[in-house]
């Protein structure tokens, strides 16, 4: 399978690689913080499945983020 990642997405997904690594999380831990399902977000960060609009709002609502969506 080819995955096509949207330039969005690749930002959005590096901002939460990001925030997991500088918080001292790794994927599980951190889906479980944000209340994720831990399977689902290493698809996420892997491009495989998108990043929506709940998801930013679950991580925004648990970690100090700031994301732009345009």
């Amino acid at each position: 399978c080819i995955f096509v990642i949207m330039n969005k997405d690749i930002e959005l997904i590096c901002r939460i690689k990001h925030l997991i690594e500088e918080n001292g999380y790794n994927a599980n831990s951190f889906s479980k913080k944000v209340d994720i399902d831990p399977g689902n977000l290493r698809k996420k960060l892997k491009g495989e499945y998108g990043i929506t609009n709940k998801d930013i709002f679950k991580i925004s609502k648990y970690m100090p983020l700031q994301m732009s969506i345009s």
